[in-house]
């Protein structure tokens, strides 16, 4: 799907919007649709896969968003040691997975269930949450958070 010429200066526009406030460090990620919606933006509309990354500090305030990995129309490879050094190198306390599908069905694949779990196992190493990994297909989305697959969020310390 096509956008027209009007639509394309909308999301340009949008888009100037929300890198002014990451650079200022003003965006907080609040919901899984607030996530979404920035991601839909950045990443919808791509003809080849993009793996993103949102950093995140420990008030879930966006560090930085980084595209890490670019692909072919139906695949990506990651590596999680290099999300893993970005989170060290930002200390970041949380970050978001993200990653476009540009046939248009966000199905969460066995693929992209493995893949989501070595990220999980470094990230448990090292401390950093893994507060979701969302799929997005043009303007549709699926949140792993949301279909329950388990991501890793480590327990608070209950003592005083």
């Amino acid at each position: 799907m096509e956008l027209t010429d009007k639509e394309q200066r909308h999301v340009n526009k949008s888009l100037r919007i929300l890198e002014k406030h990451l650079s200022q460090n003003v965006f907080t990620i609040k919901s899984s649709e607030a996530a979404i919606d920035f991601l839909k933006l950045k990443i919808g509309m791509r003809e080849n896969e993009v793996f993103s990354v949102l950093y995140l500090d420990q008030t879930f305030k966006l560090i930085e968003y980084q595209e890490v990995f670019y692909g072919t129309v139906n695949s990506t490879e990651v590596h999680p040691r290099i999300i893993a050094q970005q989170a060290l190198k930002l200390n970041a306390s949380a970050i978001i997975l993200a990653h476009n599908h540009p046939s248009g069905v966000a199905a969460i694949s066995e693929n992209d269930k493995a893949v989501t779990q070595s990220i999980v196992e470094v990230m448990r190493l090292i401390d950093v949450a893994i507060i979701d990994h969302i799929i997005i297909a043009g303007n549709t989305s699926t949140s792993f958070a949301e279909a329950e697959i388990p991501l890793w969020i480590p327990k608070q310390d209950e003592s005083p």
